[in-house]
C-alpha cells in the first residue's frame, strides 16, 4: 500500500529485477541529480549560499562526477 498517488507512485518506484537493473538505476538516478546539480553551479554562486557551502557543492559534484563514472564502467562490463 502506498499513501502516494497512483502516478506519483508509479513514476517514483523502479522494480529491479537484477543487480545489473539496479546498477543502471542507480547511475540513471545519480546522472539526473548530477545533472541538476551541475546546472544549478553553471549559474553562478547566489546571494544566499555562503562561501563554505558553495565550495562543498562544487566538491561534491567532483565526487558525484567520479561515482558516475563508476557506474558507467560497471554497466560497460556487463
Amino acid at each position: 500500500m502506498s499513501w502516494s498517488p497512483r502516478d506519483v507512485f508509479e513514476k517514483s518506484y523502479h522494480q529491479s529485477q537484477t543487480p545489473q537493473d539496479r546498477v543502471r538505476l542507480e547511475q540513471r538516478e545519480l546522472h539526473t541529480k548530477l545533472d541538476a546539480l551541475e546546472n544549478f553551479l553553471d549559474k553562478g554562486q547566489p546571494s544566499f549560499i555562503d562561501d563554505e557551502q558553495w565550495a562543498l557543492l562544487q566538491e561534491q559534484q567532483k565526487h558525484m562526477d567520479a561515482y558516475n563514472d563508476v557506474l558507467v564502467k560497471r554497466i560497460t562490463l556487463f
